[in-house]
């Protein structure tokens, strides 16, 4: 393993971790605002990181295959997140403290 591939190895579980926390708290958020105008916003935001991250995947890595079966298994570890952790409810209502 050269210098090279250990780097975009280090970067791509980076960004994969990075991924699973931002689709996991906007996940949360979206879920908690499901009812709420800014629920489109939650969603958009969830689509675009989607597709941004599996565009990384693919210009990262040499084979489309290997790009998007770390995309499934990553959506599934995301999953199982949603599926131990639970979701975080986010009030949507102010309150005073």
């Amino acid at each position: 393993m050269n210098k090279n591939s250990f780097s975009k190895w280090i970067t791509l579980s980076i960004n994969t971790i990075v991924f699973l926390v931002v689709q996991y708290i906007l996940g949360c958020a979206t879920f908690s605002f499901q009812h709420h105008p800014i629920f489109i916003l939650f969603f958009a935001s969830e689509m675009y990181i989607l597709t941004r991250y599996l565009n990384f995947l693919i210009d990262t890595l040499s084979k489309k295959s290997l790009a998007y079966t770390i995309f499934i298994v990553t959506f599934l570890l995301l999953l199982c997140l949603f599926l131990f952790i639970g979701i975080l409810p986010i009030s949507t209502h102010l309150q005073k403290v």
